[in-house]
């Protein structure tokens, strides 16, 4: 939530670590990891049943801001923890405006100018999965 957001923000802005959790809402990440894109790059991390989400929040970015580089890598949670020994999957999202090394697996260029969501539809956010949803419903 907002104290999470706020706590971010607090950080060294040149590099900003953005933990997502199942609990807190995409579209605050989102507004927190685009704010501090023009800054320096951001890493969302995530563990468990929140990485689909950060996964989420990267896409909805890089859709958002044009020439944004990403770099992924993903694992299994060392064993301990609260799980008692059980493995999570873990993600390690970095997103850059500054090129980030293209020869390193998970690096993904750039979206194409006709991947990118502009005017309204950013501002909507889910307004082509109503539209998607509404087709699926009308055929059946």
């Amino acid at each position: 939530g907002d104290a999470q957001a706020s706590s971010i923000r607090s950080k060294d802005l040149a590099s900003l670590d953005v933990r997502v959790t199942s609990g807190g809402k995409v579209h605050d990440f989102v507004s927190t990891t685009l704010e501090a894109l023009p800054r320096g790059e951001v890493r969302l991390s995530a563990v468990g049943a929140a990485v689909s989400k950060a996964v989420t929040v990267a896409e909805i970015t890089k859709r958002r801001l044009a020439g944004l580089h990403q770099c992924t890598r993903i694992g299994l949670s060392e064993p301990g923890g609260s799980s008692a020994g059980c493995r999570q999957p873990i993600i390690s999202i970095t997103l850059s405006l500054a090129p980030l090394a293209s020869d390193q697996p998970g690096y993904q260029p750039p979206l194409s100018a006709e991947e990118l969501v502009v005017g309204r539809a950013a501002e909507g956010g889910d307004g082509e999965m109503k539209a998607r949803a509404g087709r699926k419903r009308v055929g059946s």
